[in-house]
């Protein structure tokens, strides 16, 4: 009984994990698509504007 309870635990976790490591492997289509834009956009907007006025000073 205790293992099984371990293993339903555990299933539980990966069902709440899952969808916040790999959001397009949800089903809904509004999810990936406004989740995935902004780690793309964020990191590389902010380290683009950066070195050029670095190099400009």
């Amino acid at each position: 009984m205790g293992h099984w309870a371990w293993v339903m635990r555990s299933q539980h976790l990966f069902f709440f994990l899952i969808p916040l490591i790999c959001p397009c492997s949800f089903p809904s289509h509004q999810s990936p698509v406004t989740i995935t834009p902004y780690p793309q956009r964020g990191p590389r907007v902010p380290q683009s504007p950066i070195p050029t006025k670095a190099k400009v000073n």
